[in-house]
């Protein structure tokens, strides 16, 4: 008996890999636009440029993380209504989705990543014969984009900024959460749950790369990132199985990553607000009014310290940190006429 299972489970081992080789080949064959993998500093980036062929505007998305997955964002109905009129460029950041190598401590910092960036920007005019491109990032991807825009030889080469949600100022950004949790813990003190959270939040009054996951577990438990009044919609055009077992979009994968690289990044030293007078493109801020991981108080710091004379901020009412849905067609509609009149 017991040979027969250790058979088993060798067949397994070589059917397994081998399907899934095939399933990936299939899947890279049938990929719309153009998907190519580039090298830089020791990390290799799949990149995918997706949406309208004739159009010579670049939506460059930085996903948010760090460690999400960019490729993922491509079956999102909002980008997929982006893509009917512009190109957008996807890629997974170093240690992010299918990126692979470079992911040590060393490497795995703002300055590198804003390096990759710049690999990026330039490999896109190289390759699309100097397109113009739109930087927009979300959540981290708002202190990364904002980190590329400082210096003034990297902004030539970007045509407008969109922050969505953004963590340009990590530091602020994690006391004004914690605060939001321990308030929300202190409204339910009836649940033990929350009572070990107050306890909890006691015993950590600075938010680190120590404590973040768990920090992050009870501000989506107290709904910081999506209002409890937000309908369960599905924002993707892929089905849940295929997020679950893509080889490229697949979420596990993605997620571990992400927390993987939260404990890795020192991220809780960013702040780049006092810096922001030096972006001087046309700036476009979008934020959820009720988005408690970055509140809304963090794009009106923005807004003012931008330091660019074509600023517009957008408050999406129903929204929370991830306002691309809940908000659509203001979403959507702010976006198509901020780069429209610019």
């Amino acid at each position: 008996m017991k040979r027969l299972i250790l058979i088993l489970i060798l067949t397994l081992l070589i059917i397994i890999p081998a399907g899934l080789r095939l399933f990936y080949h299939i899947e890279e064959k049938s990929l719309d636009g153009d998907f190519f993998y580039t090298e830089t500093e020791g990390t290799r980036m799949p990149v995918w440029v997706c949406g309208n062929p004739d159009s010579k505007t670049f939506i460059l998305y930085l996903a948010g993380g760090p460690g999400d997955s960019c490729l993922l964002q491509h079956f999102h109905i909002p980008m997929t209504k982006l893509e009917q009129k512009y190109r957008v460029v996807y890629y997974d950041q170093r240690g992010a989705g299918r990126s692979r190598g470079g992911a040590n401590a060393e490497k795995i910092t703002l300055k590198q990543f804003v390096r990759d960036t710049d690999h990026i920007v330039d490999l896109i005019n190289h390759k699309y014969n100097n397109p113009d491109i739109i930087l927009m990032g979300h959540s981290w991807g708002g202190a990364l984009g904002t980190a590329y825009l400082l210096d003034d030889e990297r902004q030539n080469k970007i045509k407008a900024w969109i922050e969505i949600d953004g963590g340009h100022n990590w530091i602020g950004m994690e006391k004004s959460s914690r605060q939001y949790a321990m308030e929300y813990a202190s409204k339910h003190t009836d649940e033990k749950k929350w009572r070990k959270a107050l306890e909890w939040y006691k015993e950590n009054p600075v938010i680190n790369s120590e404590n973040i996951v768990k920090h992050a577990l009870y501000l989506n438990a107290a709904h910081a990132y999506t209002p409890k009044e937000s309908a369960a919609e599905n924002p993707y055009t892929i089905s849940s199985l295929r997020m679950l077992f893509s080889y490229r979009t697949n979420v596990i994968n993605s997620n571990f990553r992400t927390w993987k690289l939260a404990r890795m990044m020192d991220t809780f030293s960013i702040d780049l607000s006092s810096e922001m007078h030096n972006i001087k493109i046309p700036t476009l801020i979008l934020w959820g009014e009720k988005d408690y991981r970055i509140p809304v108080e963090f794009a009106m710091e923005a807004y003012k310290n931008i330091g660019a004379q074509e600023k517009k901020l957008v408050i999406l009412p129903s929204s929370g940190h991830s306002p691309s849905v809940t908000d659509f067609p203001l979403y959507i509609s702010s976006i198509d006429n901020f780069i429209s009149q610019n």
